[in-house]
Parts: structure tokens; sequence; C-alpha cells
């Protein structure tokens, strides 16, 4: 197993929504589409379902959506 879990990134999340109510997007995405040809990937699909059933955003639509706030294109 190699990095950090989707649990965990889901509950740091939860928790950042939870310390800044100044926070206008809260809603969590993916940054990877989805592959159906990668059969190996199935059974992720299966035991981490809420992982891949979040909605998704581009990285351009991320860099726009910075600019749009004033933040710096770096993240």
């Amino acid at each position: 197993m190699k990095g950090t879990n989707f649990n965990t990134y889901a509950e740091s999340f939860d928790e950042r929504i939870k310390s800044d109510p100044n926070i206008k997007d809260k809603q969590l995405y993916r940054t990877f589409t989805l592959k159906p040809w990668r059969f190996w990937e199935w059974h992720e699909w299966v035991i981490h379902y809420k992982r891949f059933t979040l909605p998704y955003i581009s990285e351009e639509q991320i860099l726009e959506n910075r600019k749009k706030e004033g933040l710096p294109e770096k993240y």
C-alpha cells in the first residue's frame, strides 16, 4: 500500500470545511478520469466506491477557479 488513503483525505477535507466557514466550494472532487478498460483496477471501484463517484474537475478548471479567487496558480 502506497501513500495516504482516501478516507484520510476525506476526513482532512471535512475538518478543513468545519474550521473555515468562509470556504465557498465545499465539494470534494476527483482529479482523475475513469478508465474502465483498466480491468485490473475494477476491484478498487468496488472497494472504494465513494472515491470514484466524486465529481470530476480538470486541472485547467482548477487553475481557472484559482485565478477567479485571486489565488496563485501553484497549489
